[in-house]
């Protein structure tokens, strides 16, 4: 099988979840940020996964827009996964608020890899704002866990 992960990410904790779910992956996997891939043909791939990061509740738009631009994904193996610093108890309200739900449904698997904060990739005003709101609370964590568990799970599929 080979498989496509797209992904989209602001500070890199996206692109380094998609990263450790290649790692975790036995197939012929190729990453692609989303930027490259509007431009890919997504036909010589089997399976897609789909990676973005969540901002107020929110994927980007441009991922929005990818996913209804190319229709083919609902012939292909799909997954999906969410890097964000929410409670894990929002994920399957995220999923709903952002994707079709004929997009949702042809996904054998769909994940939540937590998040972190990359201070240093943020612009200073949120990272202040963020620090702020972070005082005294326990920080996001990746869920490493999660990604080996989607790997195995959507190798099964």
């Amino acid at each position: 099988m080979k498989t496509l992960i797209i992904y989209t990410s602001k500070t890199g904790t996206t692109e380094k979840c998609a990263k450790k779910l290649a790692e975790n992956l036995k197939s012929e996997t190729q990453l692609m940020s989303l930027k490259n891939a509007a431009k890919e043909d997504i036909k010589g791939y089997d399976a897609v996964i789909i990676g973005s990061y969540i901002h107020a509740s929110h994927v980007p738009g441009k991922l929005k827009r990818f996913i209804k631009k190319h229709p083919e994904l609902l012939q292909k193996k799909l997954g999906l996964f969410l890097c964000m610093a929410d409670v894990e108890e929002k994920f399957d309200e995220y999923l709903t608020l952002n994707f079709p739900g004929e997009f949702l449904n042809h996904c054998s698997v769909k994940g939540y890899f937590g998040g972190e904060f990359n201070f240093e990739k943020m612009n200073l005003v949120t990272r202040k704002i963020i620090q702020k709101m972070a005082e005294g609370k326990e920080m996001p964590s990746l869920k490493e866990e999660n990604i080996v568990k989607f790997a195995k799970e959507f190798e099964e599929e």
